[in-house]
């Protein structure tokens, strides 16, 4: 019984390092892209995004 725990367990530590991997590439491409935005922006004079 304890090396079926052991095995489940592992295969939750894996799938929770799985979801968890998307989710840290998206929080760092939107810090990535807001620092870039935030330079462009700061580069360009501090003129209002043209969206806005």
């Amino acid at each position: 019984m304890s090396t079926l725990y052991a095995v489940v367990l592992r295969s939750e530590l894996l799938l929770l390092l799985l979801a968890s991997v998307p989710v840290f590439l998206g929080v760092g491409i939107r810090l990535v892209a807001g620092n870039v935005c935030r330079a462009l922006i700061e580069n360009r004079g501090a003129e209002p995004p043209a969206g806005a």
